[in-house]
């Protein structure tokens, strides 16, 4: 798909760290979490690229590139925190915090792959069900009832497609607004 919308729209940082922002993190780092052990390492962000890969069966070639770039998530972002390759809630945290400025362009850059992912008929729009898999993939929600209700939150027409730009706002969203009214709250499922 690659990065052809005007980021213009978007707000460049963070504009408030605060407690909705930072359960925001906390529930993305224990979604992603497989152990269940508070502490993300590699093998999280390989899990990810597993479970898309034996779920939507991709071809090989896009499998790989679904592996290697969120693979690479860990390696350029988190894996710089982390101690004995891992990076507990409290670092993962502060982490986010110090890199607040850096966010946009990471989520930016990992929700662009995402939806390319996502979108398995490559026509520029993702429909529920495909959501219910981007979730169940990335978060580990099981609840296609859940799933679905997030993409109506998303879904701003009502027309059952998100486009790319919508979809790439919101999650960019998720990551840089402390904003508890709008719809990024709940873009990767609800809050734990």
């Amino acid at each position: 798909m690659g990065l052809f919308f005007d980021t213009r729209k978007f707000v460049i940082m963070v504009t408030t760290v605060g407690p909705f922002w930072e359960k925001k993190m906390l529930s993305f780092a224990r979604r992603i979490n497989v152990k269940g052990d508070k502490q993300l390492c590699k093998q999280d962000f390989e899990a990810i690229a597993e479970r898309y890969n034996a779920l939507a069966k991709p071809p090989e070639v896009k499998a790989k590139q679904i592996t290697r770039k969120t693979v690479k998530l860990w390696t350029d972002y988190f894996g710089k925190d982390a101690t004995n390759d891992k990076i507990d809630e409290t670092k993962f945290l502060a982490a986010m915090k110090t890199r607040k400025d850096t966010l946009f362009q990471v989520a930016l850059l990992f929700f662009d792959m995402w939806f390319d992912v996502v979108d398995q008929t490559a026509v520029g729009v993702i429909d529920k069900d495909q959501y219910a898999l981007f979730l169940k993939t990335l978060m580990r929600i099981e609840d296609k009832a859940a799933a679905y209700e997030s993409f109506k939150k998303i879904d701003l027409d009502g027309d059952g497609k998100v486009g790319y730009d919508e979809f790439v706002q919101f999650a960019v969203g998720y990551f840089i607004t402390n904003d508890e009214s709008g719809p990024t709250g709940s873009l990767l499922g609800p809050l734990i």
